[in-house]
């Protein structure tokens, strides 16, 4: 029997939460419906060991999930450590894939500065799909430190749910490497070129293949096809 959920308890926190803030200046219009990412600013940093103490009490993941996408603002540097170690702690062999997909969008969207060394170790070992939201943000910010792991990402294939093998999902095992490609077009050094080029005619790289017998002609011919457009994407952003 699995674990049910008190909705009650939840619920009840989540009012507890809106007086909270209510208290500070926070007024009506901040609703369940309306906290996201989009919620807060960077000015708002007050709320965010507030967010955290809450997250840590709800029961259910949707309740967590959507209270942990408020944290997501540029510059909520507070939530950068509490939000690391929930990355760990949903990386397989546990994997809360949901939670992972969460975390990893928040920590991409504050760009704590940092935590860089850290987002490097993190997307170089036991690396998921949901490590390509960090693996662009490295580009993004330039991180040149980071440019000899996205190369190594290029040519790995990142762990996604045992279930997404049996349909169409399995083609987001390829996800970080296309990320991979995509962040290194931020960097303008010609010598990256060389390691993007071979993703232009990508049906010669025998790697790229799936477990899924029954849609892997109609899958793979998708992959190749986003291989070659990221691939003229980065090598003309370095070009430019």
């Amino acid at each position: 029997m699995g674990f049910i959920f008190d909705r009650g308890h939840d619920a009840k926190l989540e009012k507890q939460f809106f007086n909270e803030i209510a208290e500070l200046g926070y007024g009506l219009k901040y609703r369940r419906y309306e906290i996201s990412c989009k919620t807060f600013s960077s000015e708002d940093k007050i709320v965010v060991p507030i967010l955290i103490k809450y997250i840590n009490q709800f029961e259910s993941d949707g309740y967590k999930l959507q209270f942990m996408n408020a944290l997501g603002v540029k510059g909520f540097y507070g939530a950068s450590e509490y939000l690391i170690e929930e990355y760990k702690n949903n990386l397989p062999p546990r994997y809360n894939q949901k939670m992972l997909d969460m975390v990893s969008q928040t920590l991409a969207r504050i760009e704590d500065e940092r935590f860089i060394d850290t987002y490097i170790e993190l997307i170089g070992n036991n690396v998921t799909m949901e490590a390509g939201y960090l693996v662009e943000t490295l580009g993004r910010m330039k991180v040149e430190r980071a440019i000899p792991t996205l190369i190594d990402l290029l040519d790995r294939v990142a762990i996604i749910p045992q279930e997404w093998y049996n349909n169409c999902l399995e083609e987001q095992k390829f996800y970080v490497s296309y990320c991979a490609i995509k962040a290194l077009g931020s960097f303008k050094d010609r010598e990256l070129i060389k390691h993007v080029e071979k993703f232009l005619t990508p049906e010669r790289l025998d790697w790229i293949r799936f477990d899924n017998a029954e849609n892997e002609q109609k899958l793979k011919n998708h992959v190749l096809a986003d291989y070659k457009k990221f691939a003229m994407q980065s090598i003309k952003s370095i070009e430019g």
